[in-house]
Formats: structure tokens, sequence, C-alpha cells
């Protein structure tokens, strides 16, 4: 059955009242962070934002020995570490009054090519969970990312709709000012692009291939930080997330109607801990901030 909740009469795209804040961050941490010593600091960077949950990628071996990596970051966060069933990606969280961990799903091998996590959270005040997915797109292909994020929408979806999908998207979301192509490497350039003559493509100019985020916006996910810089009037949020491809591709993918709850959004410098950027986002999830005609029953 559809959610029944009083609707608020607000129409701005601004959070209208306070409730829970919830501050989530995701990284991609660039694989064998704790074997090659990077690590440290990135514990630093993330206690620094204190985070109440954390959507890692390229958490690789963190699975091994009987999980010995993850009980490691578990201790150095001090929070709760669940590791998806391909190891590549991450949740971590810590439970405060008004936020707690009722469901895990450690990811479906087939359905997503590098994997994801997903845990169900019940916040206070809300009749449905907020499902937050860690999740890592394929980086090699347009057709893979096309078919990895099918699901991962879907899976935001499952228990009652209340659903964000965090993590490293690896394309080109829509609208933010193009790279430099010509500056690019050849193969993110193919992946990521579309050549203006496709006979001559080393002639011409590119623009960037969005076919991922555009499935992504048919999914009705609303792209966070592209919306708050819209509606705050600060186009730098729209800055690259990735060291090397000039791109924004780590992203926060949040339904749409959670778009009044999306409050403030950062992007944090690895500082040559990794090869991406830490990005951070704060929901404000006072019921009145939800638009609940948009929910209905999962089929």
């Amino acid at each position: 059955m559809p959610i029944a909740v009083s609707q608020s009469s607000e129409d701005s795209n601004q959070p209208s009242e306070q409730g829970p804040l919830v501050r989530i961050m995701s990284w991609n941490i660039q694989k064998f962070a704790i074997p090659e010593g990077r690590w440290p600091g990135l514990v630093r960077l993330i206690t620094q934002e204190k985070p109440d949950i954390l959507c890692l990628q390229e958490t690789h071996r963190w699975d091994h020995n009987g999980y010995a990596l993850a009980k490691q970051a578990a201790e150095d966060l001090g929070m709760e570490v669940r590791v998806g069933r391909t190891a590549n990606t991450a949740i971590a969280y810590r439970p405060k009054p008004g936020l707690s961990l009722e469901g895990f799903d450690a990811g479906r091998v087939k359905e997503v090519s590098r994997g994801y996590s997903a845990g169900r959270f019940a916040v206070a005040d809300l009749p449905a969970p907020l499902v937050v997915i860690s999740a890592h797109v394929s980086p090699y292909s347009v057709q893979q990312g096309l078919i990895d994020v099918q699901p991962l929408v879907t899976r935001a979806r499952r228990h009652g709709g209340l659903g964000l999908i965090a993590g490293d998207f690896n394309h080109p979301p829509l609208d933010d000012p193009p790279p430099d192509f010509a500056a690019l490497q050849p193969h993110l350039r193919m992946i990521r692009g579309v050549p203006e003559d496709p006979l001559c493509p080393w002639e011409g100019p590119w623009r960037p291939n969005t076919r991922v985020a555009e499935q992504l916006l048919a999914g009705e996910m609303v792209d966070a930080a592209a919306f708050i810089a819209d509606r705050d009037g600060r186009p730098e949020l729209r800055a690259p997330t990735g060291v090397y491809g000039q791109m924004r591709v780590d992203r926060f993918e949040a339904v749409l109607a959670l778009r009044r709850a999306l409050k403030s959004y950062n992007r944090i410098d690895p500082k040559c801990h990794s090869d991406h950027y830490g990005i951070v986002l704060e929901l404000d999830l006072h019921p009145k901030n939800i638009d609940w005609h948009l929910l209905g029953e999962f089929h």
C-alpha cells in the first residue's frame, strides 16, 4: 500500500522544517588503501567530517582472512562496517538516537558488475526506512554502466521508496562543464565522451557521453550536488571528483521524493590518499521535507 503521511503545503525546494539530520559520506578510496599505507590519512579526513553513514568503494580484500581489513577499518573509524559480496563496496555507520541499521543487502553479484552494498536504516519519525546504497558502476563500458544502474535504482526503491545511491558512477553527469577532452587519456575519452566526427575522432571536438546519467534521470533520481548547486546558486559544487578524469563521477543520486530533504553538499580533498575526492551530503529528514505522494507500493 502507498505510505500515507500528511503532505507539506511548502512548494519550495528548500527544506521546510528541521528534523533528523543524517550526514552521509561516500569515497572511492582507491584499491589497497590499507596495505599501501594510505588508509590512516583517509581515516583522518573521514573522521573530520563525522559522517553517520559512510559508503566506500574499492574495498578490495576486506573480506579476506576472516574480514581482517574490515575489522581494522571498523576499529580505526569507530564505526560498524558491512562489506558487500564482491568486497568492492562497503557501508559503515555510527548508531545514534533516531538512526539504526535494520537490514543489510550485500549485493547480488550478477546484478551490478562491480558490486554494491545496501543499508536499510530506520530514521526517527519516518514510516519507511532510508535505503543507502554504496555502488561502483563499471568504468569500462557505457553499455555496462547502463545495465549496472538499472538494478541500483530498483534496489533504492524496494523498501518503501526512500532511497539514495552513493558512489563512483564512472560516467559524466548532466549539464556539468565539459572536461578538456584533448588532455584525457584515450581510453577515458573513448568511454566518457562522444566525438563530433566518429570517423576522425582525433581531429574534432568531443562532448560528454551522458547516457548513464540520462538513465538515472529516467528512473526519477536526482543528482544531489547538481540540484543543490542550482538551488543555492553555487556552480562550484559541480567540481570534478576524479583526480585524473576531470569529471564529477562520484555522486549522490536520490529518489525524487527526497529532493527537498537535500540540505548541503561538499567535496573533500583526498590530499594524495586516493585518486578520488570524497563527497558529503547532509539530509534533513523531517517528514514535511519528503514528497510522500511520489512514493507508492513496490512491484
